[in-house]
């Protein structure tokens, strides 16, 4: 699993994974008014990846000149999400799962306005896991908003056509091949939320490249993992879960980013006191003396030199603990490493 906080060029960041999609993206975000990212993901519908966009319902949206519905023209999906009525609880997620394996989330809004914001996003990569979670919740917000529900599905008519499908690759009947991913399509079209739903569609995206022999593994992975099993999922802990665990992940990337502050923080205390510490050593010992004699006229004057001597002896103090230590430089490819 690869994490990574970003607080500037967010925008070329989600373009950037965004761009890798091979055949699904699905998006919760409050507002969404950014037109390179919206002709992106038509770009990507385009090439026949699966597009789910949830934007709220309001004026900001309304307003903003796209039009939405070119992806429900382009086989994928778009929803505004609420009646729009004003003080209505409102959806305020703000994620995206790219491929069922890479989640991005944060406070970005995926808005021109929130391009000049303090905003931040972290992605997460190769977390099939986590990225099923933030779908379960996707489909929690279009049944909630939407009344649109995931059709129930028969999992062991799904094992059976799997097991057909792995017999078929093993006798090498190239035309049975297709004929059984066509009906297992069919089977979980529009379902995208449970595990075996994202397995399967890896599945298909292998027979698709006509890598057999890893499809036949996870074929057999499926089949034993599923089959006389039932599976219950209560969706408010499911949420809450998948909640505390995108904390934790931009919690984690967050404290990295601030140890990186405090080492540069710290590299650069170094390297004042090595270039300037003993002037400022001279500087505030001059102006303890004059205020000391200040002070010894006139008593009021005497607060004033108090503060001045503690300025001068802590920072004494400071430089003399931080002279003999040193900063070390890197180059540009160390860096890189």
């Amino acid at each position: 699993m690869q994490t990574q906080a970003y607080f500037e060029d967010i925008q070329f960041h989600i373009i950037k994974e965004l761009s890798k999609a091979n055949y699904s993206i699905q998006i919760a975000v409050a507002w969404f008014t950014d037109r390179d990212i919206f002709n992106l993901l038509c770009d990507k519908a385009k090439n026949k990846v699966k597009i789910e966009l949830l934007i709220v319902n309001d004026k900001i949206n309304k307003n903003s000149g796209i039009e939405y519905d070119l992806l429900n023209n382009l086989g994928s999906n778009f929803w505004f999400v609420g009646s729009g009525k004003e003080h209505e609880n409102i959806m305020h997620n703000k994620f995206c799962i790219i491929d069922y394996d890479t989640i991005i989330t944060g406070s970005y809004n995926w808005s021109v306005k929130a391009k000049n914001n303090n905003e931040n996003i972290t992605i997460i990569k190769e977390n099939p896991e986590l990225a099923k979670q933030f779908a379960v919740e996707i489909n929690a917000i279009k049944e909630k908003y939407l009344n649109i529900k995931t059709d129930s599905f028969d999992i062991s008519k799904i094992l059976i056509r799997l097991e057909t499908l792995k017999n078929i690759i093993i006798l090498e009947d190239t035309e049975d091949i297709n004929y059984q991913v066509k009906k297992i399509k069919l089977l979980v079209k529009n379902q995208n939320v449970s595990d075996v739903i994202s397995n399967i569609n890896e599945i298909i995206i292998l027979i698709e490249k006509s890598n057999f022999s890893k499809a036949v593994l996870l074929i057999s992975e499926i089949v034993n993992k599923y089959k006389q099993i039932a599976v219950y999922i209560d969706p408010d802990i499911s949420a809450l879960k998948l909640e505390i665990k995108s904390l934790e992940l931009q919690l984690s990337s967050i404290e990295d980013e601030k140890t990186d502050i405090e080492k540069l923080i710290s590299g650069f205390e170094i390297r004042y006191n090595s270039e300037l510490g003993e002037y400022l050593i001279k500087l505030l010992k001059i102006r303890k003396e004059k205020l000391k004699e200040e002070a010894e006229k006139d008593h009021t004057k005497q607060t004033e030199f108090e503060e001045a001597e503690n300025d001068f002896n802590e920072y004494e103090n400071n430089y003399n603990n931080t002279k003999n230590k040193k900063t070390f430089e890197i180059t540009e490819e160390e860096q890189k490493d």
